[in-house]
């Protein structure tokens, strides 16, 4: 799996460096445990190709920021925001649109060991069309367990399109997390304490109307 998702990656700078129509640099950033996310701008044209050379199909589950819509190999982007998509032998990945959004700031390897950041993991905040409560995808949301030689973070941000400015994941215990029980805008990553158990929680978003709940799985 890891092969190719280096190689998926490498086709990406290869396509997105000869045919930006931007600013002419587009990022690839791997967060820690090798997950990449593709930061390109509004306006740019994102191509996937699998291990075999040729075209690969990704899948944006909830919300595309690409032209060609949901299920596409080519993604020419037209909303600016964070949005995660699936596909066969890809590590969890995403697209971030815009130059303003910045880096996953909660997800890159740290420098120095007694703080390093061993594994990854995002959590994309939206609003069910149906009952209109705050979500979260994926549910559940899978991290991996913390421990003595690595920490394992989980960084909430919210989809793209979703409109979302404000919003709070709450935990149960203060057993979960090292920063408390509520993550929000302010604070939004997650460092897992060595020794949490997977836990139910709750989020809220201001342009959703009703509370959400889901579920973080540690392993």
């Amino acid at each position: 799996m890891k092969n190719s998702t280096l190689y998926l990656i490498t086709a990406l700078s290869l396509t997105l460096l000869a045919g930006c129509g931007g600013s002419g640099k587009t990022t690839i950033q791997f967060l820690a445990g090798g997950k990449p996310v593709v930061y390109a701008n509004k306006g740019e044209v994102v191509e996937w190709i699998g291990a075999d050379g040729k075209a690969l199909k990704v899948k944006f589950p909830v919300s595309s920021p690409c032209q060609e819509g949901s299920l596409t190999s080519t993604c020419t982007t037209q909303m600016e925001g964070a949005f995660p998509y699936d596909c066969t032998g890809c590590s969890d990945p995403g697209i971030v649109v815009g130059s303003d959004n910045g880096g996953l700031h909660g997800q890159m390897k740290k420098t120095m060991a007694s703080n390093a950041v061993a594994n990854a993991q995002l959590g994309y905040i939206y609003c069910d069309t149906t009952t209109k409560a705050a979500k979260v995808y994926p549910d559940p949301l899978v991290a991996a367990a913390s421990t003595a030689s690595g920490v394992s973070t989980v960084q909430w941000v919210p989809i793209g399109d979703s409109g979302i400015t404000n919003y709070t994941v709450t935990l149960p215990t203060g057993n979960t997390c090292v920063e408390g029980m509520t993550i929000n805008q302010m604070q939004d990553v997650c460092t897992l304490v060595v020794g949490a158990a997977s836990t139910p929680y709750t989020v809220t978003a201001d342009v959703c109307m009703t509370p959400g709940t889901e579920t973080l799985t540690i392993q």
